[in-house]
Order: C-alpha cells, then sequence, then structure tokens
C-alpha cells in the first residue's frame, strides 16, 4: 500500500476493516515519520454509524473523539 494514495478494503463484517486497520495503517506512517500528514477515511452510510465508530476508535486510542479520530458528515 505504500506505493498507492488509495486503497479499497472488502472484508466481512467484524473483520476490523473499519476499526484496526485504519489505525494499523496511522501507526506505520507515525512510525515512518509521516503520521502528520496522514489522513484515514473511513465511509460509513449513516450519521449514526460514523459517530459510534469514530467514539469507539478514539477510546481504542485512549484519545478524546475529535483529537486524531473524528467524523465529518455532508
Amino acid at each position: 500500500m505504500a506505493s498507492s494514495r488509495c486503497a479499497v478494503i472488502c472484508g466481512e463484517t467484524g473483520c476490523g476493516k473499519s476499526t484496526q486497520l485504519p489505525q494499523y495503517i496511522l501507526e506505520g506512517e507515525v512510525d515512518a515519520q509521516r503520521g502528520a500528514s496522514c489522513s484515514v477515511l473511513i465511509l460509513q452510510p449513516r450519521r449514526v454509524a460514523a459517530l459510534a465508530l469514530a467514539k469507539r476508535v478514539a477510546e481504542e486510542r485512549g484519545e478524546a473523539l475529535g483529537d486524531t479520530v473524528g467524523y465529518r458528515w455532508e
């Protein structure tokens, strides 16, 4: 994935593609000294799902929602 700016991930429900994989990608970028310029975007079909996902990932990272993890609805 390092050679591409975009990746589409497909997997079974509950496999971690929305919660675990983005954290692995971010940690890899931080380790490579590129964390400040890295954005990992996860698309969710509903506002409630986006908010719940953002809250869960922020909690897993031990951060407040809105620090490095947040959500935006348009």
